[in-house]
């Protein structure tokens, strides 16, 4: 039975108080289970706050500005459809089983004695239409 309107949602934080030579990557997901009537993404969008701040002055060090953020659905049939944020134009309709939002921030590794440290905050949504 179709489930009207849907919102996946992530947010992470990440600190790190002490000063590091490395700092992981941050990969997160949120799933939820559809009924394969039609399903429409109406928009995806990814943020983030804070940074990785590097050396004794705290400078910010300059990544992307947000994290990557992708939609996978799951169709009838064992196809995959892949949308990329950020997406705010509805998509054509699908027949999907079944949706992952995954973001992903980068981490790094500091070389020689440089020591980092770590703030930020990072999250992203999607939003679904499912009707029959």
């Amino acid at each position: 039975m179709a489930q009207g309107s849907i919102m996946l949602q992530i947010d992470v934080l990440q600190e790190i108080d002490e000063p590091v030579t490395f700092i992981p990557p941050v990969t997160v997901m949120a799933f939820h289970f559809l009924s394969f009537d039609k399903t429409t993404v109406r928009e995806i969008t990814s943020q983030k706050t804070g940074g990785i701040l590097a050396g004794a002055i705290g400078s910010t060090i300059g990544f992307s500005g947000i994290p990557h953020a992708e939609l996978r659905l799951f169709l009838r049939g064992g196809e995959e459809a892949f949308f990329i944020a950020p997406t705010h134009v509805s998509s054509p309709q699908f027949e999907a089983g079944f949706a992952i939002l995954e973001l992903k921030d980068i981490g790094i590794t500091g070389f020689d004695d440089t020591k980092v440290r770590v703030s930020r905050r990072i999250g992203g949504h999607a939003y679904l239409d499912e009707v029959p």
